[in-house]
Formats: structure tokens, sequence, C-alpha cells
């Protein structure tokens, strides 16, 4: 939620110490360790169809994706290399014990479907050309990809929504418009609908003269900063 509040998805909760679902104990290193418990949603398909499997894909995502080191483009391997197993007591309840302890133990764990990404070698994900066109779990499925200049999406007819709701939006398009001017024309031509990053503060205040654009400014969980090089010798006191 914008706020920064979790609140789940293809899980039924957010684990958390008031229900239990979220504990700690002393581990066999002496250390603090903790359990996670996920109460997993049924019938979840990917939007090709197939029934997520979630003890499969999720150990896929975490163990062959995040920690074998065989995908390059992985950033960090955090908070994932801070688990010590993960146990499905049954299909839909997931247990994760922890070695150490992470403020990210309540967000849930990546998942990645196993049948789709398995159909070529982990060194081979990102450069294959199953990476251009990905299945996943949500509201809406790529339509078509075109490298550099867009991406449309439509609804996925197999999410399993939230109390029977469907996507209302039939086509989404996603454009990248490197050029702020070039933006801006487009807004101000009534060819962009809505833009996320990109308008500079002059540009967005041109269109906010126009009297069918609005421009929000909203509080947000982003947050911006400026990193000191303290290997320069001028700044290395």
């Amino acid at each position: 939620f914008p706020n920064g509040t979790l609140a789940p998805r293809m899980a039924l909760n957010v684990p958390n110490f008031k229900d239990g679902t979220w504990t700690t104990f002393t581990g066999p290193d002496g250390k603090t360790w903790m359990k996670t418990t996920y109460y997993l949603r049924k019938g979840v398909k990917w939007s090709d169809g197939v029934p997520v499997n979630y003890e499969q894909d999720i150990k896929f995502a975490v163990y062959d994706i995040y920690l074998s080191g065989k995908i390059e483009q992985i950033p960090s391997t955090d908070p994932y290399d801070k688990i010590d197993k993960i146990e499905f007591p049954n299909p839909y309840t997931m247990v994760v014990t922890w070695k150490d302890t992470t403020p990210y133990a309540n967000a849930g764990l990546p998942i990645y479907p196993k049948h789709f990404w398995s159909q070529v070698p982990l060194e081979q994900i990102t450069s294959s050309d199953l990476a251009k066109k990905p299945i996943h779990a949500g509201p809406y499925k790529i339509e078509q990809w075109v490298e550099g200049s867009y991406i449309s999406l439509v609804p996925n007819p197999n999410w399993f929504g939230w109390a029977g709701s469907k996507p209302l939006i039939q086509r989404f398009v996603y454009q990248w418009i490197p050029d702020t001017n070039t933006m801006l024309m487009n807004v101000l031509a009534g060819k962009v609908d809505l833009t996320l990053i990109g308008l500079g503060i002059k540009e967005a205040q041109q269109a906010e003269k126009i009297p069918t654009i609005k421009v929000q400014r909203i509080p947000s969980t982003f947050w911006e900063h400026l990193e000191i090089n303290t290997t320069d010798p001028i700044l290395s006191d």
C-alpha cells in the first residue's frame, strides 16, 4: 500500500508476532533465529494457465534464481541468504526458518514458474527469448514487447483477483520516451495518458497550465540521497 503497509497477495496473511506467525528463538549457533509462517492462496494459476506449485516454484526462485550464483544480474541475495530452510507441512502452508534476524522476513519470498524458466539453463535466462515473454500471476499479461519502444499489457484471464475483481482497463501500453521534451510534447498532444517519472519540474509546471492536464504530487515510500565518495582524497577525512 502507498503508506508502506504490507498486504498479502498470493498469500493470505502477513506474518506478525501478534498471532504467532512470526517468532524468534535461539538457534544452534547461539544467535537469534526466526520462523515465519505463510498461509497460501488456493487456485492460483500462472498467466499461461498452469497451476502454481508453491513449493516447487518458491524453492526454484530462492535457491536456483537468487542463491545459485549462476545469474549475474541478481543485484543482491539479501535477505534470502539468511534462510536456513523452507518447509511445506502441506501444499498451502509455508514455514521459513531464518538463521539470522531481518526486518524483511514478513515481506514474503520470490516465486517464479519453474516449468517455464527451466526450459533454458540458468545462465541463459536473461539472454533467452523467454525473458521477453515472461509469465506471472498478476492481473495483466504481456501482449507484445518491442525492445526500447513499448510493452503492451492485456488482462490475464487466469488472474485469481481479489473478492472476484477483474482488471478494468483492457489494454496498457508502456512507452519509453527518454527525452523529456519529447515526452512533454506527447503529453500536450494527448498521446500519453499518464507519465510516472520523467518530466522535470519545469516541464511539469508547463504541462500544468493546460486545463485538461493534472499534475499530482504524492508522498511516497521512495527516497533519494547523496552518497559521499570517501575514497576521494578531498573527502577522505
